[in-house]
């Protein structure tokens, strides 16, 4: 080394890094859908929350319609991937959320056909 220069002919020590296979952030078919069920507990309790505190009418219509967004992912998603073990768990949650079809109800006051 001459003046602090460092030269090809100085020793220089290498360290070698070895070659380690690197991670990728893919996610199982299981975790996945584990993930989209906590989101949609998330959300209930965010709701519950906000019904404690008075404020639930506030976020009652944006909240359903997340949670109901979440649910339709997840049922496509299970029936894409033929996961029917979990077919139970989303209809469960999806039951929650569903209005049945029925009669439709007439509304007070008007003239109702029989």
């Amino acid at each position: 080394m001459a003046y602090g220069k460092v030269t090809k002919l100085d020793p220089v020590a290498v360290v070698k890094v070895p070659n380690t296979p690197k991670t990728t952030n893919e996610c199982t078919d299981e975790e996945l859908i584990n993930s989209v069920i906590s989101e949609i507990e998330d959300r209930e309790k965010f709701l519950s929350d906000m019904e404690d505190l008075g404020q639930g009418s506030k976020y009652n219509a944006s909240i359903i319609h997340e949670i109901c967004d979440r649910i339709k992912k997840l049922e496509v998603f299970v029936n894409k991937n033929a996961c029917s073990y979990r077919q139970a768990d989303v209809q469960g949650i999806a039951s929650k959320y569903r209005i049945p079809l029925g009669s439709p109800k007439t509304l007070p006051g008007s003239l109702s056909i029989i």
